[in-house]
């Protein structure tokens, strides 16, 4: 017999995923469940944007508050942007779709690998959400669709750097610096007296054991180290930008919904910084922590 194409395999292990969290009791809305798994399905035989477009539209609907602070337009404008300067950049790829292939690929390894579920459950003590597997599709899928959307920030940068380079000769030493007016700006989440860096900051001192002022001299010291270094790392931007466009939308909702909300994307924009800032950051001194 012919081995299974990567697609039908993908299929394969999303529909078990699915099949498996509807044996339990789920606080979602189920048709929309139903519709983000046809989604993830027609994107595995297809991956178009179109179909890209679909899943991100079904999570919105299963995933919580979206009002006039809607997320999605922000990928949307994430997707304009790349597509008008992929032609004025050394290389550019494809962050709309790449996104969906991680949410589906997340989805794939979680469901075939009984250690993850069981890391998983073990760091949810709380039990925000009655079904395991809801809340690792609510987790990842927030981690691993908007993990790039402060990528036009990076993608800017390396088209001036670009254009100095070329305007120089060729020169590879000369570089512009990256520098944001007003910062704190997109760190404000919610009412003024909530900062994302400062979120951000207590939930990776308590995962990864480290004493919180450390973490949090680092974090908010990080715009000056990209300064320094001459260089952007998307996902701190795409970090913060999550943290403030789902804390503006859960303001509109009810209460319950908002404090799961809350307590999730938390979880989530941290995974998004640590994507790039870890490497960067904790595998060097003071930390040292394993790469």
């Amino acid at each position: 017999m012919p081995a299974e194409t990567p697609g039908l395999v993908t299929r394969s292990y999303i529909e078990s995923f699915f099949s498996s969290m509807s044996e339990h009791p789920v606080s979602g809305n189920c048709e929309s469940l139903s519709m983000l798994k046809e989604a993830l399905v027609s994107f595995t035989e297809a991956e178009t944007d179109e179909n890209a477009s679909m899943v991100y539209m079904t999570f919105r609907g299963m995933s919580g508050p979206s009002g006039g602070m809607d997320i999605l337009g922000l990928m949307g404008l994430m997707r304009t942007y790349e597509l008008r300067s992929m032609n004025i950049v050394d290389s550019q790829r494809d962050h709309y779709i790449h996104s969906i292939n991680v949410f589906a690929m997340g989805i794939c390894i979680y469901q075939n690998s009984g250690r993850l579920q069981e890391a998983f459950r073990n760091s949810r003590p709380d039990g925000m959400f009655p079904n395991e597997r809801e809340e690792f599709l609510y987790v990842w899928g927030l981690a691993s669709m908007f993990h790039d959307m402060g990528y036009p920030i990076e993608i800017a940068y390396n088209q001036i750097r670009r254009f100095l380079r070329i305007s120089c000769g060729g020169s590879q030493d000369i570089g512009p610096v990256p520098l944001v007016r007003n910062l704190e700006e997109l760190f404000r989440i919610g009412d003024q007296s909530n900062d994302a860096l400062d979120v951000m900051s207590e939930r990776l001192s308590r995962v990864l054991s480290l004493e919180a002022s450390a973490v949090s001299d680092i974090l908010h010291g990080y715009e000056g180290s990209m300064y320094e270094s001459c260089r952007v790392d998307h996902g701190f931007f795409s970090a913060a930008m999550l943290l403030k466009w789902m804390g503006m939308a859960s303001e509109m909702s009810d209460a319950d919904v908002s404090e799961r909300i809350k307590a999730r994307v938390v979880e989530s924009a941290t995974s998004i910084l640590l994507h790039n800032f870890y490497n960067h950051t904790f595998t060097r001194p003071p930390f040292l922590l394993y790469q």
